[in-house]
């Protein structure tokens, strides 16, 4: 069920969170990954709380374009990863629109 795998990858997330700040884009990847979630559980508010969250680790340039250079990121698949799950979730969570259950 969507609640049973929701709940679990919480709980997943929670272990990838107690390192938060060492690598912005596996902190943008668990926290697009849990805004999803809690979506999925109902709790809009926190959903959207950490898709803003998980925005605020990207410049607008690193969202937007389709490459980044050396510079602005060393790991790119860990970028493209990340900014892959953060539009997933900003396609799900439309700014002030509930998910309709």
């Amino acid at each position: 069920s969507d609640v049973c795998s929701s709940d679990l990858a919480l709980g997943d997330l929670d272990v990838v969170m107690e390192k938060a700040g060492e690598d912005p884009m596996r902190d943008a990847q668990a926290l697009a990954v849990a805004a999803m979630s809690l979506d999925r559980l109902g709790r809009p508010g926190e959903s959207r709380e950490r898709l803003r969250a998980a925005m605020a680790l990207f410049t607008p340039q690193m969202l937007d374009k389709a490459e980044v250079t050396p510079k602005e990121i060393e790991s790119w698949h860990d970028w493209l990863m990340a900014r892959i799950l953060v539009r997933e979730a900003m396609a799900m969570l439309p700014p002030g629109q509930p998910r309709q259950q």
